[in-house]
């Protein structure tokens, strides 16, 4: 007996939705027919061919034989996947701007805050009007075809590749039909192209990108509108209408079924390191699930990394304490004569965090649905969505893509004289490597492949580094000049996140030459706290003795240091090599330990003088010291402090004295005896 494979095939000529054909009496075979000529036409190069799982008709037989309807059961279901896939490609079909500006302006919240307020209904109405006009987006198939054919043609010239990962996670979460919400890290503008570009590319419709207002200006926000960009204001504290326009806008796409992105941490990361991240989006994403709680939201965290950034000139000037340039056409113009030579971009797709999933998990706890509706913001949901907030971060982390231009910045920035021999670079790049195959990232990162040829022939490398020659290739000294020296403290900060614990190991060995494990284990157990919401960890406190030990014991396979009984000693031929890797966790220390000192000097002890004090203090003591720059955002500070309170290093009366704050007068003491 033969057995026959059904095989259901799906062709889409081009991805234009069948809403920009809206005349009803032309939907007949014959435009049909005539329609497909001309897509096949001007969109022949687009055409998609999508196989679906296939079907025997010997196991149907066997199978469903009883069944005198299941034929027309199964031609109904492959018409319902040929319609997922469609929607899955092309996107859910938009309503008209007109319908949606009445939808949002009669909505039940937008209609209770404008009861409050005054009753000139003239003046109401244009508000709101410009209100959506300026937050909505004006999404089109047409747009996103053609500004894929430009950016094919742009990322080809500007990029030597672009190193995807993990995609498959997307594309079946995709199949499954969930409304995907896209929370990339943010270095870059060109993040947002990048990502649509991915997505348009493995055939998932691309989404609306949450954007912030200052791009928003001629043309350059119209454009934007049209790839699917809604125009966020940078602040809207106190703005009730705005904020409700706003909620019923994300909505509205929530119930279209788009997918959606947005960054968590609001803005650009000018150093390297993530910005602690902002909850708003966050927080409406969850108000509106709750809304359509039959929509299945899927929150996807991504990494986007660069071998250069085009915007470094610029993040440079702001470390430096010049103010931020406004985005104009000016600058669009001069940026685009800098997109050659970037090397390689990588997204790394990590972990989703399904949102149904999760809710019910936080429910079970709280017991009460309405604290994340109605009552927002409130103190134990605002806290409840800070940790889902925290938890993308370190999933984000945990996916990062290593490149060699980072570990060799890692490594020279550690150096007194920002250079070093090229035998010694090696020697450190394999134990950067024991390290990354080693602690518990290993099954996440991504690591490049060593080709030192090509890396060293590589015009990014030449634009990072410069080379001294000397009587043979392991006697060629890299080093870096004073114009890069920003430059490669960012890429080096890129993956500080997977060297500070090593590092701070590293540290503790290194000045006290010689210390008993469990005072070991002890430090660091008292300073994981710090590093975590410093870097976005993701390791528990119960795991930091298992991995403390591991790091020793690379440490010793690379004979730096000695173990012998229950006491570690550092080699003092090994003490150089030692010191390369301890520099990492210095800048942090020194930071945490300015906050410190600050309290035990200051009678007012209130949170927020302790961000803003020990804020300003850090930024003039390393504002000319370059090599130095760390973290800036006050958001992160404030974290630190909270870690301070939360562990009784601060008590609430102020008391810092010996008897009664013996806690913070060691954590003092040893945080000056590490730096």
């Amino acid at each position: 007996m033969i057995n026959i494979i059904l095989v259901p095939i799906n062709v889409l000529f081009g991805r234009n939705f069948d809403q920009e054909f809206s005349h009803q009496y032309l939907k007949n075979k014959l435009y049909k027919t005539f329609k497909k000529i001309i897509l096949i036409i001007f969109y022949g190069r687009d055409t998609l061919i999508v196989f679906l799982k296939s079907l025997s008709l010997h196991y149907i037989e066997l199978k469903h034989y009883q069944d005198e309807m299941f034929l027309e059961k199964l031609i109904r279901l492959i018409c319902i996947k040929f319609i997922r896939i469609k929607f899955i490609i092309i996107g859910s079909k938009m309503l008209n701007r007109k319908k949606l500006f009445e939808k949002i302006v009669f909505s039940k919240s937008v209609r209770e805050i404008l009861s409050k307020k005054s009753n000139d209904l003239k003046k109401n109405y244009n508000l709101r009007f410009r209100m959506i006009k300026e937050i909505s987006a004006n999404y089109s198939h047409r747009a996103i075809y053609f500004s894929n054919k430009i950016l094919k043609k742009v990322f080809k010239y500007a990029y030597q590749e672009l190193s995807i990962h993990n995609i498959n996670k997307i594309t079946k979460l995709a199949k499954k039909g969930y409304i995907m919400i896209y929370i990339p890290c943010h270095r870059s503008h060109m993040d947002y192209l990048i990502l649509s570009y991915i997505l348009y590319n493995q055939g998932i419709a691309p989404p609306h990108i949450a954007a912030g207002i200052n791009l928003n200006f001629w043309p350059i926000g119209a454009v934007l509108k049209l790839l699917g960009a809604f125009f966020i204001r940078r602040s809207f504290k106190g703005n009730k209408l705005y904020l409700a326009t706003l909620q019923e806008y994300l909505k509205e796409l929530f119930i279209q079924r788009n997918s959606i992105e947005y960054f968590i941490e609001g803005s650009r990361s000018r150093t390297g390191i993530f910005l602690y991240p902002k909850t708003g989006m966050l927080i409406m994403t969850i108000r509106a699930f709750l809304n359509n709680i039959n929509r299945s939201i899927v929150l996807i965290p991504i990494y986007i990394g660069y071998e250069n950034i085009i915007e470094i000139q610029s993040y440079k000037k702001e470390i430096l304490g010049f103010k931020k340039e406004k985005e104009n056409i000016y600058h669009i113009v001069k940026t685009i004569y800098k997109l050659k030579n970037l090397g390689k971009a990588y997204v790394n797709f990590a972990n989703p965090i399904l949102l149904h999933r999760w809710i019910n998990k936080e429910i079970s706890k709280t017991k009460n649905v309405q604290k994340f509706d109605k009552n927002l913001p409130l103190n134990e949901a605002n806290k409840i969505i800070g940790n889902l907030a925290f938890d993308l971060m370190v999933r984000i982390n945990n996916v990062a893509v290593v490149n060699l231009i980072s570990i060799l910045s890692s490594i020279l920035v550690s150096t007194p004289n920002l250079s070093l021999k090229f035998s010694k670079i090696l020697s450190q790049i394999n134990f950067y490597f024991n390290i990354f195959k080693n602690i518990p990232y290993k099954f996440d990162i991504i690591l490049p492949h060593l080709n030192f040829r090509e890396t060293f022939n590589n015009i990014i490398f030449k634009k990072t580094f410069s080379i001294k020659k000397g009587k043979n290739k392991l006697e060629d000294v890299i080093f870096v000049k004073n114009h890069n020296i920003i430059k490669i403290n960012y890429h080096s900060n890129t993956i500080k996140h997977l060297l500070i614990l090593p590092s701070l190991v590293s540290n503790i060995i290194f000045t006290y030459k010689s210390i008993n494990y469990i005072d070991l284990k002890n430090i660091v157990v008292m300073l994981y706290p710090f590093l975590k919401v410093e870097l976005f960890l993701k390791f528990h406190e119960n795991q930091i003795s298992h991995i403390s030990f591991a790091i020793i014991e690379i440490l010793i396979q690379n004979n730096f240091i000695v173990k012998y009984n229950s006491k570690i000693y550092a080699l003092k031929n090994e003490l150089k090599n030692l010191d390369l890797i301890a520099f990492h966790s210095r800048g942090f220390l020194r930071k945490l330990m300015i906050i410190c000192c600050i309290l035990q000097k200051e009678s007012s002890c209130s949170q927020t003088f302790l961000k803003n004090t020990s804020f300003n203090i850090m930024r003039k003591l390393l504002s000319n010291q370059t090599r130095f720059s760390d973290n800036f955002d006050k958001k992160n500070f404030f974290a630190l402090v909270r870690i301070l309170y939360k562990n009784f290093y601060i008590h609430r009366s102020c008391d810092t004295n010996d008897t009664k704050n013996k806690k913070m007068h060691f954590l003092i003491k040893t945080l000056m005896f590490l730096i």
